[in-house]
């Protein structure tokens, strides 16, 4: 086995935690958008973080939920709807969490 193979398998489960850990951030910044306790910058870069993450791995309808749930989150600087930040700050928190399992 090539020496960077090794180097990336041994990498990837760091990088998945990473991520998921991210997904965790996103999720927090969604359950306060409607508070308006965190700056809107902030919720814009990680919205567009996400967005990003949607793109870079792109391909599946998880990765197409990133891209939307990105979209709606830099929305929720200016309108949220409760409901809407609930539903998808849970699905970000379950795939935060089930990324460390």
């Amino acid at each position: 086995m090539h020496k960077y193979v090794r180097t990336i398998s041994a990498i990837m489960p760091l990088v998945l935690k990473f991520l998921g850990l991210f997904d965790l951030l996103a999720a927090t910044m969604l359950f306060l958008a409607a508070t308006h306790i965190i700056p809107g910058r902030l919720i814009l870069i990680v919205a567009a973080a996400l967005i990003i993450k949607g793109l870079v791995f792109h391909g599946g309808p998880v990765s197409a939920l990133d891209i939307v749930i990105g979209l709606y989150l830099a929305l929720s600087t200016l309108w949220s709807a409760a409901m809407l930040n609930i539903l998808f700050g849970v699905y970000l928190g379950l795939k935060g969490i089930y990324s460390f399992v």
